[in-house]
């Protein structure tokens, strides 16, 4: 099964100045999501969502990761990540979970060769810590 894709999106925010103060370097943020058709919806209750998952996520890892790259410049620019997901109303959230909180989405080694750990966090910046 090849996953339905209709569009990819990008955002990208800047941050110049924060706190009334200039930022010594400007903070990026880069966002990268998938619009696909959800391969459950309509089915009602289905028991094993496994072979959807094991099909459809590895793909979409790879692809969101590749365009992040891509967007950022290398997989060493990027000093944070974190995933979320959305389902319509003929799905479940747990659908949308299902994609991203897998071993076979393949969203984490994104830079390989960069000097310190990537780890999910919803801020991870020069100076700053996540938050818990």
């Amino acid at each position: 099964m090849k996953p339905a894709i209709r569009k990819i999106v990008t955002y990208i925010e800047n941050t110049l100045i924060e706190g009334g103060k200039e930022a010594p370097k400007p903070l990026r943020l880069i966002g990268v999501a998938a619009v696909l058709t959800n391969p459950w919806a309509g089915r009602g209750f289905t028991d094993d969502l496994s072979p959807e998952i094991r099909a459809i996520a590895p793909v979409l890892g790879e692809l969101l990761t590749r365009e992040i790259i891509a967007v950022a410049g290398s997989g060493e620019a990027i000093e944070g990540y974190g995933k979320a997901a959305v389902c319509g109303t003929a799905g479940e959230i747990e659908h949308a979970s299902a994609l991203i909180h897998t071993l076979h989405s393949a969203t984490i080694t994104v830079a390989p060769s960069a000097p310190r750990p990537i780890s999910p966090s919803p801020i991870c910046a020069e100076g700053r810590t996540p938050r818990s």
